[in-house]
Order: structure tokens, then C-alpha cells, then sequence
């Protein structure tokens, strides 16, 4: 089955079927899949980078889904301000994934955002981040003229967007009927998300 571009309007009337759990574990997902973008910047630049915040804000969110308790207003914005501020600038560092290893930090404020203020937009954002380091790593990769009156089609067919477009879906699908309180169901989607990888 092709699918069809990234759809803001569409997405957000799914997402306002879920409730705030939910919500937050599809853009878990979403986050979960641009994670590897951060070691590909490491490996390519040689740098390594403090990324516990990360992984603090990614278990944040999973506590969130799995028994409804998160931090304060306070702390969640400190933990969206550090991974803000790990991001790494594309005018410091020149490599093909510097871009997706922001991308990859800024889901996760997103993600966090929503927590805090339940603006379907920003759990949105979320899941575009992944479709976004698709396009442009798909350009680099394929050598695409960016004048080709072909490009938008050429990069939506492509077999890495397709994928990630149809993993969304599937999620979706999956969390819709998924019970919270079935831990070994609520498990299997965890392992899977965290195996899943954009650019892959």
C-alpha cells in the first residue's frame, strides 16, 4: 500500500480519538525512531555528547503512559530546556546528520511541551521531526536536484519515508486498540519502538 504525504490535519484527528497516555505514547514512538540519529552525529563528528537528559525525558514520557505521573510544570521544562541546549548548531559542526541529531532532541521538547500544555500541535511536531530527517537525509543520499520538478514525489516514494509513514499509521492502529493496563501488550510495543530506527 503507497501512503500518502504527511497529513498535519489528518494526523491530529487521530491523535484527538487517544486520550492524554495514549497521545503521548504514539509521539514516544515517534521519538524513540530518531534516536539513532544522535550516534550517527557522535560516530560522524567524533563528538560525544550528555545525552542522560534525553534519556531522562524519554522515561518521562513511558512513566507518563504506563501509570499516568509526571514530574512538575518546573521540572519538565528544565528537561525540555537541556535537550534544547544539547542540540548541536549546523554553523559549528559540518555533517549529514546534524540536522537529524537536532531534530531528534527538539521531538523530544515537543513531546514534553505536550505533556505540559495538551496542544495537540506540538505532539504533531513530534511526529513530523521523523518524516523531515527522512527528506533531507534522502536528498544527500540520493543526490537529488533540490530544482527537480520531481523531488516532493521522488522523496514520498522513496522507500524510507514510505516506511516511516506506514510505521505511524500502524502505531496508531495499534494504540487504539491497546489497553494501558495489559503490561505484557503495553511491553512488546515499548521493545519494538525503541528497535525501530528512521533511517533505517
Amino acid at each position: 500500500m503507497h501512503m500518502p504525504q504527511f497529513d498535519p490535519e489528518t494526523l491530529t484527528r487521530q491523535l484527538n480519538a487517544f486520550d492524554a497516555r495514549k497521545q503521548v505514547l504514539f509521539g514516544w514512538a515517534c521519538c524513540c525512531r530518531l534516536q539513532p540519529n544522535i550516534r550517527r552525529f557522535q560516530e560522524d563528528v567524533g563528538l560525544r555528547l550528555a545525552t542522560s537528559a534525553l534519556t531522562d525525558a524519554l522515561q518521562q514520557a513511558l512513566r507518563f503512559v504506563k501509570d499516568g505521573t509526571k514530574g512538575s510544570a518546573s521540572e519538565i521544562r528544565k528537561l525540555a530546556a537541556t535537550c534544547e541546549a544539547l542540540a548541536p548548531r549546523s554553523e559549528d559542526v559540518d555533517s549529514l546528520y546534524t540536522t537529524a541529531a537536532q531534530e531528534a532532541m527538539f521531538s523530544l521538547c515537543y513531546l514534553l511541551d505536550f505533556m505540559m500544555e495538551q496542544d495537540l500541535d506540538l505532539l504533531v511536531n513530534t511526529a513530523r521531526y521523523p518524516t523531515d530527517s527522512i527528506d533531507l537525509y534522502v536528498q544527500e543520499i540520493e543526490d537529488m536536484y533540490p530544482q527537480d520538478p520531481e523531488l516532493e514525489r521522488k522523496i514520498l516514494n522513496h522507500r524510507l519515508m514510505q516506511q516511516e509513514l506506514r510505521r505511524q499509521q500502524r502505531d496508531l492502529s495499534e494504540i487504539a486498540d491497546l489497553r494501558l493496563d495489559d503490561a505484557p501488550a503495553l511491553e512488546a510495543f515499548v521493545t519494538r519502538a525503541r528497535s525501530e530506527d528512521c533511517l533505517e
